[in-house]
């Protein structure tokens, strides 16, 4: 059961600010559902034509790791649509990219994983609705970025 807690707390009334948020989320449920049930339905094809776009700039890297690639990537397009649906990007930073670094680091491959995700962001922009894509590309920039950062 999935139970949808966003902008409430019992300790109080929502203000203003808290409601325009709760309706803000709302208006945004359709394109969320939407967003993620095209991520989940298509995940395996996000992942392959990402990595095939990523092939052509890395070869090397590409052939090397491209099991532990497949899954890494597939792992973060699932917490990606999860943060995506629940509209979280704090979900995302606190599942999702402390595993990664620890995962990347050991790899030694920060700076390629990076490009690996610029790469999906192309790849989601050329598949998703612009609606879409406006929920989902930002998160998985904010992976982009953080291993730029960490690098």
């Amino acid at each position: 059961m999935l139970t949808i807690t966003k902008g409430f707390d019992d300790k109080h009334y929502l203000d203003t600010r808290e409601i325009d948020s709760l309706e803000r989320y709302a208006r945004s449920f359709p394109t969320r559902v939407a967003a993620y049930n095209c991520l989940r339905d298509r995940a395996d094809d996000i992942v392959k034509g990402t990595l095939k776009l990523f092939s052509q700039s890395h070869p090397a890297v590409a052939q090397k790791h491209m099991q532990r690639c497949l899954f890494d990537m597939s792992h973060v397009l699932r917490y990606v649509a999860n943060s995506v649906l629940q509209d979280d990007e704090q979900l995302l930073r606190d599942q999702m990219i402390n595993w990664l670094e620890t995962v990347i680091r050991a790899y030694h491959a920060s700076a390629d994983c990076a490009v690996a995700y610029r790469h999906m962001q192309t790849y989601l922009k050329s598949i998703l609705p612009a609606e879409q894509a406006s929920l989902v590309v930002p998160m998985v920039r904010m992976i982009e970025e953080t291993l730029i950062i960490r690098h």
